[in-house]
């Protein structure tokens, strides 16, 4: 997948997207919010069948998101970045390993990164 300054490789379906957190283009922001959404479901959701079209029990929190993974690519300059996981409110909970090869940033998107809260929002600071 491929998407102006963004590349990444998924291992299954999902949406990603990158946006500036300070309103600058994405190229020259020194604060940006990447998010990596799969399919999300409540727990015990029951459908009449694989379709999914026919909806038989809304089922129960907690909310569950498919595991999955994406190799993530920023062509985003050579400047001393970090990759913060978040958490569903957006607060700070650790870094992730990323590295910067000839101005594009590189690290892995991993749902399942921490086994109790799905890991799905990452800020990326300079």
């Amino acid at each position: 997948m491929e998407a102006g300054i963004l590349r990444a490789k998924l291992d299954g379906a999902a949406t990603v997207w990158a946006s500036s957190l300070d309103g600058k283009p994405l190229r020259s922001s020194g604060r940006i919010l990447f998010c990596h959404l799969t399919d999300v479901q409540n727990t015990e959701i029951a459908y009449a069948d694989s379709s999914r079209k026919e909806l038989l029990r809304w089922g129960r929190l907690p909310h569950l998101m498919r595991k999955a993974k994406a190799d993530v690519l920023l062509d985003i300059g050579t400047w001393d970045w970090k990759v913060l996981a978040l958490d569903c409110a957006g607060n700070r909970r650790h870094q992730i390993a990323c590295n910067v090869y000839g101005g594009t940033l590189g690290f892995l998107a991993d749902i399942a990164r921490d086994s109790q809260n799905a890991t799905f929002l990452y800020e990326i600071i300079r």
